[in-house]
């Protein structure tokens, strides 16, 4: 059972990041940067003469410590059922291809959904010089834990907003059938994500995407598709993981932007079921 005044008042968790750019190089091919070497911003984001890194890339060092903050006081959760259902990025600083940080995670909020529960974790990443480079918050959705005591206080998800009218735009984006192995590389080591067993053991039909990939997948996109590749000009980026996507299948996305704000709902072209909708600001 969760008990909401230890997880609440549970002290901040910290752990230590260093990448290179081999590291964000190796993020960035598994989320098919490179397939077209014929352009130069696509060069960009493989080649290390000119990396340019992008903002996603700072979920990568808050993961760790996310995870740590999920496994502290009053939080005794069965973490094979715990779901990664939202993600938002607050961008401070452009990421720089090599660096030391710290992260600082707290669970910032949990609540009621019926019968499951609710866990919003922060994690503030600081560059060795004591600057902010990016806020992240991982939405959890722990099942079977809820019943403790707070009330059930509705949908308060802020990670992704509507927005009215026709799509402005519609772009057709390929996952690739060994992604999930590649991003594993660099982030979510879960086994259900390249293990059939342990996904036919978590109730999948199969292994599935990690969610920080089809989110890194589709900001790239929204980037060179929207921005004209522009990585200094995202300062957030929040996303509500709608469904599953698995690794080869094609995603394609609704966009409507007024100018500052990009918004796409995001579904999975193979069975017309729903993936995710974004929502990218500058």
């Amino acid at each position: 059972m969760i008990d909401p005044g230890l997880v609440l008042g549970a002290p901040i968790v910290t752990s230590s990041s260093v990448w290179s750019a081999d590291d964000v190089i190796l993020y960035q091919l598994a989320l098919g940067a490179g397939a077209r070497p014929d352009d130069q911003r696509e060069v960009r984001y493989v080649h290390e003469d000119q990396l340019v890194v992008l903002p996603t890339f700072a979920a990568v060092p808050a993961s760790t410590a996310s995870t740590l903050a999920i496994r502290g006081p009053g939080l005794d959760l069965d973490l094979r059922r715990v779901l990664h259902v939202g993600q938002e990025l607050d961008v401070h600083l452009p990421v720089p291809p090599v660096a030391e940080a710290t992260n600082r995670a707290r669970v910032e909020s949990v609540e009621n959904r019926g019968r499951d529960a609710r866990i919003v974790v922060a994690v503030e990443t600081t560059l060795a010089d004591g600057r902010l480079l990016a806020t992240n918050r991982f939405h959890l959705l722990a099942r079977g834990e809820g019943g403790f005591g707070v009330p059930d206080v509705g949908r308060t998800d802020r990670e992704a907003d509507a927005m009215d009218g026709p799509p402005d735009l519609t772009v057709v984006t390929t996952t690739m059938p060994q992604q999930a192995a590649w991003f594993r590389l660099c982030s979510d080591r879960t086994p259900v994500h390249v293990d059939p067993a342990a996904a036919t053991a978590a109730g999948l039909p199969r292994p599935t995407l990690q969610g920080l990939c089809t989110w890194g997948v589709i900001g790239k996109m929204l980037i060179d598709r929207c921005l004209d590749g522009d990585v200094p000009a995202v300062r957030r980026y929040r996303a509500r993981f709608t469904g599953m996507v698995f690794p080869g299948e094609t995603l394609e996305s609704h966009i409507r932007t007024d100018g500052r704000t990009i918004a796409a709902e995001v579904t999975v072209q193979d069975r017309g079921a729903p993936a995710m909708s974004v929502v990218l600001g500058v």
